[in-house]
């Protein structure tokens, strides 16, 4: 993983990233409003509250899986977040595309049987 610092941003840049977090963080599951869905579809990602969001409303609703990623850019940042997850620690990451270790979250800790998530795999 490239470890080498970003160079400084300017205020502006500052603002607009935050701007666009801020709408990517939005949590439109929060609340009481019912929803309901055919699949869930889980692209492969790093951030470990999308990832059990994703595996919890398909598992109460009892809706397939569906997840998506390879190996790619990003996915150090996937192998780093489950090696310091107090419970997913014990998936093996290196080398292995998202997809297969988020499916293995799905089964392992949110009981998911392999038939209800349709992992794939993709080339970033």
């Amino acid at each position: 993983m490239n470890t080498t610092p970003f160079p400084a941003l300017s205020a502006e840049t500052l603002l607009a990233v935050n701007t666009v977090g801020q709408w990517l963080a939005q949590n439109d599951f929060s609340g009481e409003q019912l929803y309901s869905s055919d699949c869930v579809v889980l692209a492969g990602n790093a951030v470990i509250p999308t990832i059990d969001a994703a595996c919890r409303i398909a598992k109460a609703q009892g809706v397939p899986l569906l997840i998506s990623g390879g190996i790619g850019h990003s996915t150090p940042f996937l192998y780093s977040a489950i090696a310091r997850h107090p419970r997913y620690h014990t998936i093996r990451t290196t080398g292995r595309a998202e997809a297969a270790i988020l499916a293995d979250i799905a089964n392992q800790f949110w009981h998911i049987p392999a038939g209800e998530n349709l992992a794939g795999r993709s080339v970033d």
